[in-house]
């Protein structure tokens, strides 16, 4: 797990994020092989320059709903995150090279990217649980076949831990002020993104990235309408820094869309 950093209190205060990421990258003897990035973000100093991810990748099996499978473990490494994808790449080419090792392994395509900001205009996912989730999209071409996921473990790990400084930030450790003020804060997962993969079979999948986190920001100033881009790109030379609210925690999930 990767560990909370101990920045100084001003530079933790601001710039604290965790995110749970999968790549998919394509399939092994019809298994979806992912590059997982396990990271939270910190800052080293005071006014917030230097910035970066502490970042534990793995390449792994990932199965449609929320478990994964480790195949490697690389070495922990920080990224800058202000030059997120160029730090990013030379993991992600290491994680395809050993991918295309695999048995069978043919690498899949990014067919659409949706940034949905975090908006309801999406879709909300509603916790119905300690660990699992109830999938719920307003995006047509984005419906699941399977509705109820599994939160990743990996993230479980440290979610209530972004949850104390999230709410400390807020102002309200006491629980029933954040029921009262914040309820969405761990009770609903917003869309930040929807990725759709084309997968050597011709099935696709979807990788929704859910978050949550101090949404007053967005509040006072209106997100943009969601946007779709056609991409059909090789999945492996897509990289990108996905958006968080502010002190946000968010995660990837897999699903089966045929």
């Amino acid at each position: 797990m990767v560990a909370l950093v101990a920045a100084s209190p001003e530079a933790q205060a601001c710039m604290v994020a965790d995110q749970y990421r999968l790549l998919p990258l394509g399939t092994s003897k019809g298994r979806i092989v992912a590059l997982e990035l396990d990271q939270f973000r910190a800052s080293e100093d005071a006014d917030m320059e230097k910035v970066f991810w502490t970042v534990e990748p793995r390449l792994v099996y990932a199965v449609p709903g929320g478990a994964v499978v480790d195949i490697k473990k690389y070495a922990e490494t920080k990224l800058d995150a202000h030059a997120y994808d160029a730090d990013l790449a030379p993991i992600a080419a290491r994680a395809l090279a050993d991918a295309k090792k695999l048995p069978n392994f043919h690498e899949a395509r990014i067919a659409s990217f949706t940034d949905c900001h975090y908006s309801r205009a999406c879709g909300a996912h509603v916790i119905s649980g300690k660990d699992h989730a109830q999938v719920r999209t307003k995006l047509r071409k984005a419906r699941p076949a399977l509705t109820r996921i599994r939160l990743p473990e990996r993230f479980l790990l440290h979610k209530n831990a972004m949850y104390m400084i999230g709410a400390a930030e807020l102002g309200a450790l006491d629980s029933d002020i954040i029921k009262r003020d914040h309820p969405d804060l761990l009770s609903v997962w917003l869309l930040g993104s929807v990725r759709i993969y084309r997968l050597a079979n011709k099935k696709r999948i979807a990788v929704y990235n859910l978050g949550n986190g101090d949404t007053r920001y967005y509040r006072r100033n209106p997100r943009p309408k969601p946007r779709t881009r056609k991409l059909h790109k090789a999945a492996g030379q897509w990289l990108y820094d996905e958006d968080l609210p502010h002190h946000g925690y968010a995660f990837d999930i897999i699903v089966a869309l045929d």
